[in-house]
C-alpha cells in the first residue's frame, strides 16, 4: 500500500490532481463545488484517490489543481 517512507508515495508527494463534488441548486443557481480529496498520478499512468468525505450524488469531478483559484463554473456546470 502506502508506503510513508517511499519517495514516491502520496504521503510525500504533493497531490496531482483535486477531487471535487458538485451539488446543483434547485431553481438552475450557480452549483457548490466541494473540494473531497485528492489524486496522485501512477507511474503506470492510474489514478490513487484519497477522499475525506464520499459524495452523495455518487459523482466525483477529478480536475489539475488550479494553484491561484477555486474551480468556478462553467456552460453546464463543469469549471
Amino acid at each position: 500500500m502506502n508506503d510513508p517512507h517511499n519517495s514516491n508515495s502520496p504521503a510525500t508527494r504533493s497531490p496531482a490532481k483535486h477531487v471535487y463534488t458538485v451539488i446543483d441548486r434547485e431553481g438552475g443557481g450557480r452549483s457548490f463545488w466541494t473540494r473531497i480529496g485528492a489524486g496522485w498520478i501512477n507511474r503506470d499512468g492510474s489514478l490513487t484517490l484519497k477522499l475525506d468525505a464520499l459524495p452523495v450524488n455518487g459523482t466525483l469531478q477529478v480536475r489539475d489543481p488550479d494553484r491561484t483559484t477555486a474551480p468556478a463554473q462553467g456552460p453546464g456546470g463543469a469549471p
